[in-house]
């Protein structure tokens, strides 16, 4: 029969005399009224998970489903490091360059937040660095299969001479 602990990436905090529950690894939250928490803190304290899953198995199995009760021999350590490598597998395998060539812009939309730099754009020594930038993604990363490339700030074609 497996032992069980309290994840080490719960949080608790109180909103609305309610206790809200955060696990930062599963992303899940529980929402907990004062008498629900009280026995969620005695079983936690006492590291008495068996005792919960027979008073309240409801209770005890939803802490099982949205991580915040894992079983003893589970390493979150290990865990959260599988995750980070696998993302990192991912990004290996595409990369988003986002350009900003200016922040003036010629439109003047009446929803637009950004505060306008007339006459900024980008220099011709930064212009040649992101050049060589993507140069050396495409000739440093053999697994890429996808090249994003994203523009933002005002008018990005304002100055497309």
């Amino acid at each position: 029969m497996n032992s069980f602990k309290n994840s080490q990436f719960n949080v608790f905090f109180f909103h609305e005399d309610k206790m809200v529950g955060y696990n930062g690894f599963s992303d899940e939250f529980l929402l907990l009224n004062p008498e629900l928490y009280s026995i969620y803190d005695d079983i936690a304290k006492a590291n008495d998970w068996f005792g919960l899953k027979e008073v309240h198995p409801d209770f005890f199995n939803h802490l099982v489903k949205t991580g915040f009760v894992v079983s003893e021999d589970t390493n979150e350590v290990e865990k959260v490091k599988s995750v980070v490598t696998e993302a990192e597998q991912i990004q290996e395998k595409s990369y988003i360059l986002t350009i900003n060539p200016t922040m003036n812009c010629n439109f003047k939309c009446w929803y637009c937040y950004e505060t306008h730099i007339k006459d900024s754009k980008m220099a011709q020594e930064t212009i040649d660095s992101v050049v060589n930038h993507v140069k050396w993604v495409l000739n440093t990363k053999p697994s890429l299969e996808e090249f994003t490339l994203s523009w933002f700030g005002g008018e990005p074609l304002l100055y497309f001479h």
